[in-house]
Protein backbone atom coordinates (compact mmCIF):
# COMPACT_ATOMS: atom_id res chain seq x y z
CA UNK A 1 0.00 0.00 0.00
CA UNK A 2 0.98 3.24 -0.90
CA UNK A 3 0.15 7.24 -0.69
CA UNK A 4 1.70 9.84 -3.05
CA UNK A 5 0.88 13.35 -1.65
CA UNK A 6 2.63 15.32 -4.02
CA UNK A 7 4.39 14.22 -7.07
CA UNK A 8 7.46 14.66 -5.30
CA UNK A 9 6.15 12.92 -1.84
CA UNK A 10 5.28 9.50 -1.27
CA UNK A 11 5.07 6.87 1.73
CA UNK A 12 4.70 3.44 1.57
CA UNK A 13 4.61 0.01 3.65
CA UNK A 14 4.23 -3.71 3.05
CA UNK A 15 2.09 -6.16 5.24
CA UNK A 16 2.35 -9.83 5.38
CA UNK A 17 -1.13 -10.39 5.99
CA UNK A 18 -1.25 -13.95 4.97
CA UNK A 19 1.61 -16.11 3.92
CA UNK A 20 3.20 -18.39 6.82
CA UNK A 21 6.68 -18.06 4.63
CA UNK A 22 9.16 -16.50 4.55
CA UNK A 23 8.21 -14.21 7.38
CA UNK A 24 5.28 -14.53 9.80
CA UNK A 25 2.43 -13.16 8.89
CA UNK A 26 -0.17 -10.70 10.83
CA UNK A 27 -2.89 -14.09 10.36
CA UNK A 28 -0.28 -16.00 12.20
CA UNK A 29 -0.40 -13.58 15.25
CA UNK A 30 -4.41 -13.86 15.29
CA UNK A 31 -4.84 -16.01 19.09
CA UNK A 32 -6.34 -19.57 17.97
CA UNK A 33 -9.83 -18.09 20.08
CA UNK A 34 -10.38 -14.98 17.51
CA UNK A 35 -11.56 -15.27 13.74
CA UNK A 36 -8.66 -14.58 11.07
CA UNK A 37 -9.05 -11.48 9.02
CA UNK A 38 -9.49 -11.05 5.61
CA UNK A 39 -7.81 -9.01 2.96
CA UNK A 40 -10.69 -6.97 2.85
CA UNK A 41 -11.15 -6.30 6.01
CA UNK A 42 -7.65 -5.54 6.78
CA UNK A 43 -7.76 -3.12 4.22
CA UNK A 44 -11.00 -1.68 5.19
CA UNK A 45 -9.48 -1.23 8.89
CA UNK A 46 -6.44 0.48 7.55
CA UNK A 47 -8.23 2.92 5.20
CA UNK A 48 -10.79 4.00 7.50
CA UNK A 49 -8.00 4.92 10.12
CA UNK A 50 -6.44 6.45 7.76
CA UNK A 51 -8.74 8.62 6.57
CA UNK A 52 -9.43 9.71 10.50
CA UNK A 53 -6.29 10.44 10.72
CA UNK A 54 -5.41 12.50 7.80
CA UNK A 55 -8.68 14.31 8.61
CA UNK A 56 -7.28 15.02 12.35
CA UNK A 57 -3.70 16.10 10.81
CA UNK A 58 -5.38 18.52 8.37
CA UNK A 59 -7.39 20.43 11.04
CA UNK A 60 -4.78 20.60 14.02
CA UNK A 61 -1.50 19.97 12.04
CA UNK A 62 1.47 17.74 13.53
CA UNK A 63 1.66 18.81 17.11
CA UNK A 64 -0.04 17.60 20.01
CA UNK A 65 -2.39 14.05 19.28
CA UNK A 66 0.11 13.23 16.19
CA UNK A 67 3.41 14.15 17.80
CA UNK A 68 2.77 12.13 20.97
CA UNK A 69 1.89 8.95 18.61
CA UNK A 70 4.36 9.72 16.51
CA UNK A 71 7.09 9.20 19.52
CA UNK A 72 4.75 6.80 20.97
CA UNK A 73 5.71 4.22 18.39
CA UNK A 74 8.47 5.35 16.30
CA UNK A 75 10.49 2.67 16.39
CA UNK A 76 14.12 4.41 16.42
CA UNK A 77 12.82 6.68 19.61
CA UNK A 78 15.71 5.32 22.01
CA UNK A 79 18.16 6.37 19.33
CA UNK A 80 19.76 9.95 19.01
CA UNK A 81 19.11 11.58 15.20
CA UNK A 82 20.14 15.13 14.44
CA UNK A 83 18.32 16.37 10.95
CA UNK A 84 20.44 19.06 9.26
CA UNK A 85 18.55 19.70 6.33
CA UNK A 86 15.42 19.59 4.76
CA UNK A 87 17.22 17.79 1.57
CA UNK A 88 16.75 13.97 1.12
CA UNK A 89 20.62 12.83 1.09
CA UNK A 90 21.10 10.84 -2.57
CA UNK A 91 22.20 7.94 -0.86
CA UNK A 92 18.98 7.27 0.72
CA UNK A 93 15.97 9.01 -2.11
Amino acid sequence: MGILDSPSHSAGVGLNALNAAPTTSLNQLVPSHLQSFTLEKLLARILTLFEEYYQRFLESGFSGHFEDMYYRHWLHRYGWHQFTSRECPPNVC
